[in-house]
């Protein structure tokens, strides 16, 4: 896995490169920031092939629920909360995470307006 420390030094892939999000408290935001990233990478028009997935991650000796960005195309995973990129394959063995939904972002926009919150829907 890439570290937050060795991601400082690289650069992040073009597709991401307009809509990560500063933000100083990242921890329990993963809802909120891996959708306005999303709608970033929408308002910058860079966000074919890009879902936004729902699902589950072993984070903190814990399942608990969590959402990441993945980019099919390129076959990587942006993790708003770590600030990371890494492949698919890297993020399942890592996080053991579990997809439990897929969203467009005109989907994921739809329901945080029908909801009125960032998710899980």
């Amino acid at each position: 896995m890439k570290t937050v420390a060795k991601l400082a030094k690289t650069h992040f892939p073009r597709w991401l490169a307009r809509g990560r999000i500063r933000a100083r408290q990242r921890t329990g935001r993963c809802y909120e920031l891996s959708l306005k990233t999303l709608q970033r990478l929408a308002d910058s028009g860079v966000a074919d092939g890009v879902s936004l997935v729902h699902g589950t991650a072993l984070l903190a000796w814990s399942r608990t629920g969590h959402a990441w960005l993945e980019h099919e195309g390129e076959g990587e995973v942006y993790d708003a909360v770590f600030d990371t990129v890494m492949s698919v394959a890297e993020y399942v063995a890592e996080y053991g995470v579990i997809i439990e939904r897929r969203y467009t972002i005109r989907e994921a926009c739809k329901l945080m307006v029908a909801q009125s919150h960032w998710g899980p829907w």
